[in-house]
């Protein structure tokens, strides 16, 4: 328990590790999280549930080059600022941010940008259900012309 400063460590000794889920560790702390970029082989990570996260831990996991899906659900504290450290994810296949009440018209743009960044193996499933601010800056945004479009192959559910 605690903020994962006992246990996060200890986890990243194990470097074969290729999915973790900690979702509803509540009290992971965002600097705990850095204990993850030890996990070189990861491509599944599910921080869903863990109210404490912040903008500063999306810091570490946008770092994680090898990694294909990300589930971080139900996170109150994320805003438009920490989805952009996700940028450098171009390999990410699979996102739920649903529930992310914060996350608006700028994280959707950091997404569609992941998507069209990933070539062929790109970003083909988002689930943004329950996330509002989002869902109506995609619902106004449609109304107007928009600069990019989303991939055919891109799955997105609100």
């Amino acid at each position: 328990e605690g903020g994962g400063e006992v246990w996060m460590p200890l986890l990243s000794k194990h470097t074969e590790v290729i999915r973790l889920d900690v979702s509803g560790a509540t009290g992971l702390a965002d600097h705990a999280v850095r204990h993850v970029l030890a996990l070189s082989s990861l491509t599944a990570l599910n921080i869903s549930g863990c109210s404490s996260i912040t903008d500063a831990a999306l810091a570490h996991v946008g770092r994680l080059g090898s990694l294909k899906m990300l589930k971080m659900e139900s996170l109150p504290k994320l805003s438009d600022h920490g989805l952009t450290h996700l940028r450098p994810l171009t390999g990410l296949q699979w996102i739920s941010i649903a529930g992310c009440q914060a996350l608006g018209a700028v994280s959707f743009a950091v997404l569609v940008e992941i998507g069209q960044e990933g070539g062929e193996g790109g970003l083909r499933h988002l689930c943004a259900r329950g996330c509002r601010l989002l869902v109506s800056s995609v619902r106004s945004e449609r109304t107007r012309p928009r600069p990019c479009q989303l991939e055919p192959r891109l799955r997105v559910k609100f």
